[in-house]
């Protein structure tokens, strides 16, 4: 399902991880080039993991040993490449959540992420 390193993901493990977006993951092995220390990054849903992981590059960070854990153990892990690869095909749905309303009928609701450095009050750094 999932392929070694520089292969790309096929239809179904990308589907796999679509239906997964809303598990939490926990991001590995990335480098803060600008601080040059490894960047602590907090638990996270699956979706914003991959957002983060796949558009870290352009803000700085180096995620050439990035890795997403998700899902049971045994399930394998999302590298930068897959990530990139991921955001590229499914972009903004990744960060839908389905939702039910009272009358049982379902709805999507968009949750963006911001990936960029903050400052202490939340805003975006220039």
């Amino acid at each position: 399902m999932f392929e070694t390193a520089g292969q790309t993901m096929d239809d179904e493990a990308m589907a796999s991880v679509l239906a997964a977006r809303d598990e939490d993951a926990q991001i590995l092995g990335v480098f803060d080039a600008a601080n040059k220390t490894d960047a602590a990054i907090d638990l996270r849903r699956l979706a914003e993991a991959i957002q983060f992981v796949g558009n870290a590059s352009i803000l700085g960070y180096d995620v050439r040993a990035a890795m997403v854990l998700y899902g049971k153990p045994g399930t394998p892990s999302l590298r930068a490449s897959d990530c990139e690869q991921l955001w590229a095909k499914y972009g903004e749905a990744l960060l839908r959540l389905e939702l039910t309303d009272p009358k049982g009928e379902r709805r999507l609701h968009s949750r963006a992420c911001s990936v960029g450095r903050h400052n202490n009050y939340g805003d975006p750094e220039l």
